[in-house]
């Protein structure tokens, strides 16, 4: 019997999804098959400390009370793995990131990954890093052709500035509108307006946690959809089923994990309790721009991973928008690949997930970074 591969499932982060990251790390855990995988626990603390230990699962809802810190280790990521006080604590061989928002999905965890050259789940730092920035993404997709919403674009002022009623009022905007976050996720701090007097209070709150804030039409007559996309092991690209919540409204994130504000603890997927209708009735052109489009975007990010896709459409005009890419979605969107194939489910996800981690780490082993060309001093002979 083959000795299993040591699994970093690291979930937590310093990012207001700290507590759903929480639950997905949790649940992946579980669903690691650990005839293949054994599974580490490290949790990243909303101080930005790694903690590695099996109390991090056993005790989960209790982690932001404190009271952990002495069933548990101190750790940091390095080459072969997480070490503790300059020594080797547990060696690892690739990690499974549970993070969302944040550091864990805007590129920083998976730079950390590649400078210790440890494999990691999910896309690369340059794609992860792009599709955080709400701007840059909307920019970028526009330029190959797909649909997404017209915006504005406000920066943080300066200490002692703000953006004055004339200012927002030259913008000529039509109202509603929706005002959000540039790099936060999940439908964190999203708002919305009908006059220039409520988008300054907003931004006002905003600029508290981001340091961009974006501006788009509210879509009338709104109804949602969501995929997820992934590459198959035969090179691929794949959908998964689409899902659309059952919602007369956009959904804020109170109402994605909370329902109100009713926290469950332990759900049994990233959503917690939202009412889904899986593959929903829609024109089979919008349909059909969904799948091109989503496929379109994966491919334009690197193409690794299980990224969510979502959607903004228009039932009464029939108009679709790409609205954001989620990296990392809660649970990883098990249920979406669940729905399309039941073969397809928590287990199979993650064994994909950490299959193409280790073998993009064995695509790129080199002996040498420097090229031939490039080498300035004698080596030894390999």
């Amino acid at each position: 019997m083959s000795k299993r591969k040591q699994v970093a499932v690291i979930f937590g982060g310093v990012s207001p999804e700290h507590d759903v990251s929480i639950l997905s790390g949790v649940q992946a855990f579980y669903a690691i098959d650990q005839s293949k995988y054994e599974p580490h626990a490290v949790y990243i603390d909303v101080h930005g400390d790694w903690w590695c230990g099996e109390h991090l699962i056993v005790e989960h809802d209790k982690l932001l009370v404190g009271g952990f810190h002495s069933k548990v280790k101190k750790v940091t990521l390095d080459v072969k793995g997480l070490y503790t006080k300059g020594r080797l604590y547990q060696s690892i061989d690739v990690c499974l990131i549970a993070l969302h928002g944040g550091g864990g999905e805007n590129g920083s965890i998976q730079g950390l990954c590649e400078l210790y050259q440890m494999p990691y789940t999910g896309l690369r730092r340059s794609g992860a890093s792009i599709a955080m920035d709400k701007w840059v993404t909307k920019h970028l997709f526009q330029a190959h052709g797909i649909h997404v919403l017209p915006g504005h674009y406000l920066e943080r002022p300066s200490v002692g500035q703000f953006y004055t009623l004339e200012y927002l009022k030259r913008l000529q905007l039509t109202f509603p509108v929706c005002v959000k976050p540039c790099s936060l996720g999940s439908s964190v701090g999203v708002g919305f307006a009908n006059d220039y007097e409520t988008i300054q209070a907003l931004l006002m709150d905003l600029f508290e946690h981001d340091n961009a804030v974006v501006i788009e039409p509210a879509v009338q007559s709104l109804k949602e959809f969501n995929v997820s996309v992934m590459r198959s092991s035969e090179n691929e690209i794949k959908i998964s089923a689409i899902e659309s919540p059952k919602v007369d409204c956009w959904l804020d994130f109170n109402e994605k994990y909370c329902q109100g504000g009713q926290s469950k603890k332990n759900a049994p997927e990233g959503l917690i309790n939202l009412s889904r209708e899986i593959n929903p009735d829609m024109p089979e052109k919008m349909k059909s721009q969904l799948m091109r489009d989503a496929k379109l975007a994966y491919q334009i990010l690197g193409g690794y991973g299980v990224p969510r896709i979502d959607f903004l459409a228009n039932m009464t005009t029939n108009e679709l928008w790409l609205n954001e890419v989620n990296t990392t979605p809660g649970s990883f969107s098990y249920y979406l690949w669940s729905a399309k194939n039941q073969k397809m489910g928590y287990v199979w996800l993650l064994n994909h997930l950490l299959k193409e981690a280790l073998t993009i780490r064995g695509q790129r082993l080199v002996v040498d970074p420097v090229p031939k060309t490039a080498r300035i001093f004698i080596r030894n002979e390999q």
